[in-house]
């Protein structure tokens, strides 16, 4: 009787700790990356701006990667980004 009590009392903390780490992993996700200056110039360099989009106050940026598309400009990555760099950048800059 008491050691099904235990495998009961175990059983269901390994659940509760599975609900509450999916919960978090979800949320985690839940939230898109804003990237600043430094990631931006890093993650996506060499791409040119094509759009730029503001909408209640988040920013975002779609880019182009020319080496993907020699001969048009498509877009390839929408990023939101930190409300200086879009103030800043201009369609047609090349991040560098």
């Amino acid at each position: 009787m008491k050691g099904s009590y235990i495998l009961n009392n175990i059983s269901t903390t390994i659940i509760l700790i599975l609900i509450t780490t999916l919960g978090l992993i979800y949320l985690h996700d839940r939230h898109p990356k804003v990237y600043n200056y430094i990631e931006m110039k890093n993650t996506y360099k060499n791409c040119i701006i094509v759009g730029k989009e503001n909408k209640d106050n988040t920013y975002k940026l779609k880019l182009c990667n020319p080496y993907i598309h020699e001969n048009e400009l498509r877009v390839d990555y929408v990023i939101l980004v930190k409300d200086y760099i879009y103030f800043n950048k201009f369609i047609g800059d090349t991040i560098k």
